[in-house]
């Protein structure tokens, strides 16, 4: 069976060769402009509310998850094995942060909700108007295993 290899920052300090996976629906913890993009990210494909609120979340580049990584929040950093049958979605978080900022404009955020399941790349940011200098790739898996602690 094919493998993937993938990262994930948690606050809990799970040991080598655990197998992790979503330890329930994060919604509550978001902001509300957050609440906004990921119910309308959840809306645009059917069975999408399941799949994002039962998924453990992890990140194609470790250069990245370092990147977004909150220490007060996450402590630990972990590279992760993933069976590819048990990769349920890959999408440019990219598109989320577009999804935020049409709602904002007062638009429905449909357009990039729907390229983010579709795992179209977002190319310029709609705020700035500036490039996005790399697609950030999350990864929604069932399980995963800790390869190691970073």
């Amino acid at each position: 069976m094919s493998k993937l290899r993938v990262y994930r920052y948690d606050d809990e300090d799970f040991p080598d060769g655990k197998v992790i996976s979503a330890r329930g629906d994060s919604f509550e913890m978001l902001t509300e402009p957050q609440k906004k993009a990921e119910t309308t990210i959840r809306s645009a494909r059917e069975g999408g509310d399941v799949l994002r609120s039962t998924s453990l979340y992890t990140w194609m580049s470790e250069a990245l998850a370092r990147r977004l990584q909150r220490p007060k929040k996450a402590k630990f950093l972990y590279e992760l094995e993933v069976d590819c049958i048990d990769v349920r979605h890959k999408g440019d978080v990219n598109q989320y942060t577009e999804v935020v900022q049409a709602i904002a404009e007062g638009s429905s955020g449909k357009e990039p909700a729907e390229a983010y399941w579709d795992g179209t790349n977002a190319v310029t940011d709609r705020k700035t108007g500036v490039p996005y200098t790399e697609p950030r790739i999350e990864v929604l898996v069932a399980k995963a295993k800790v390869l190691r602690k970073l």
